[in-house]
């Protein structure tokens, strides 16, 4: 068996315009609901797990808590990052919102996964939630050939065709 459950109304955000392969300094929220006998006192553990390489390994970032207490991270790993409570506490059956501030995002685009919290408290993985993207989708596509060239099996035929990267696809 095990003593405690499993935190839910997980939810995980960040910025669109912060999606970049390899961007620094990116905030990172993500926020969940403790069970009932859930509470978080100092020196328990809060860990958010990601797709792996969704953030760069070994970044450390700061962290804010709701409702006043402070927390400590450890550095990122490749699919993990554990967070500390310092001072204060999380009451049981209330939602907690954690800020990750100066975290680093992987360095290959990717559509994501899935992302799950767990604590020392509630130590079974939650239901996940999408990550998200890094990098994003191209915009202003054209195609285009020649009406004189629009002949079945002409070979040899000019095709042009342009478009925009995002940022981080540049």
């Amino acid at each position: 068996g095990y003593i405690g459950g499993a935190v839910t109304s997980v939810a995980f955000s960040i910025a669109d315009s912060d999606r970049v392969v390899s961007l620094s300094g990116v905030p990172v929220t993500f926020s969940f609901t403790p069970t009932a006998g859930g509470a978080l006192a100092v020196s328990n553990t809060v860990t958010l797990t990601y797709p792996i390489n969704f953030f760069a390994v070994g970044v450390t970032p700061s962290v804010t808590l709701s409702g006043g207490a402070t927390a400590n991270s450890a550095a990122s790993g490749a699919s993990s990052i554990v967070i500390t409570l310092q001072t204060g506490s999380a009451a049981a059956s209330t939602a907690v919102t954690v800020t990750l501030v100066g975290m680093t995002m992987g360095a290959t685009p990717t559509a994501g996964g899935a992302v799950t919290v767990s604590t020392s408290q509630d130590p079974l993985v939650s239901a996940s939630t999408a990550s998200g993207y890094i990098g994003g989708a191209v915009t202003s596509v054209a195609f285009s050939i020649a009406p004189s060239d629009r002949v079945i099996q002409k070979s040899g035929v000019p095709v042009t065709f342009s478009f925009t990267p995002t940022a981080g696809g540049a």
